[in-house]
């Protein structure tokens, strides 16, 4: 049943999305958060753009952490490469730590460990804490 209702749903939630992104990020993130809870793993191309859409700021957060539960490698190389939005950082950070995520390359390392000095509280501690599993 649940492939059936996230067929239909996600794209419904994803023209939600875009019908207007001036809405509250908080807002647009319940969006997101509810249609990666409905998704399935051949949205996984859909949401890869979406996580990858800056316009919705840190509304594209709850997807971002979705990709690592479909695929780790690719979801490494995205989420990496949007570190340097501070909306969505300490997210990142965070999911860098959790879920299916548990293999952490040598390299993260080095990309993680300037964020230890952000301006952003919690990106600071979700820096330090991934620092301390390596």
């Amino acid at each position: 049943m649940r492939c059936a209702v996230g067929t239909r749903a996600v794209p419904l939630m994803i023209s939600a999305l875009y019908t207007d992104t001036s809405l509250h990020p908080s807002i647009l993130a319940s969006y997101t958060q509810a249609a990666q809870q409905i998704a399935e793993p051949s949205d996984y191309t859909r949401f890869r753009e979406i996580a990858l859409d800056r316009s919705i700021g840190y509304g594209r957060a709850p997807i971002l952490e979705w990709l690592f539960e479909i695929d780790v490698d690719d979801a490494l190389v995205v989420n990496i490469g949007e570190l340097d939005d501070p909306t969505v950082r300490a997210y990142i950070l965070r999911s860098f730590r959790h879920g299916k995520n548990s293999r952490r390359p040598a390299r993260l390392h080095a990309v993680v460990a300037p964020y230890v000095t952000d301006p952003e509280p919690e990106v600071r501690t979700q820096a330090k804490a991934l620092l301390k599993r390596f």
